[in-house]
C-alpha cells in the first residue's frame, strides 16, 4: 500500500509539471510541500499537507490546483525580470 508521501509526490509532480516540487515529512501527520521555479532556485510557494489531504485524492486535487494557481501567479513576476535581463545582455 502506498503511503501519503508517495501518493502526494506523484500527484504534485504531475499537477505541477514544469516546476520543481520537493516534499519532506515533518512528522507522522504532516508533509511539507515546496514548489520552486524550474530554472531559478527560487521558492514560489509552500504548504503543509496533512496525511488526510495526501491520501484523499479529492482533497489532494484541490490542493494541487490551488498550488498551481499560486505558482503560476508568482512565477509571472519572476519571468518578467529574467526576460528583461536577457534583452539588455
Amino acid at each position: 500500500m502506498k503511503n501519503g508521501l508517495e501518493s502526494a509526490g506523484r500527484a504534485l509532480s504531475q499537477g505541477l509539471a514544469g516546476y520543481r516540487v520537493e516534499l519532506r515529512r515533518l512528522n507522522l501527520n504532516e508533509i511539507l510541500v515546496a514548489v520552486y521555479h524550474a530554472h531559478q532556485s527560487i521558492k514560489l510557494t509552500q504548504r503543509i499537507l496533512t496525511n488526510e489531504q495526501a491520501s484523499n485524492p479529492f482533497l489532494l486535487n484541490t490542493v494541487v490546483a490551488a498550488m498551481r494557481v499560486e505558482a503560476d501567479a508568482v512565477g509571472l513576476f519572476i519571468e518578467i525580470p529574467i526576460a528583461q535581463d536577457c534583452l539588455t545582455a
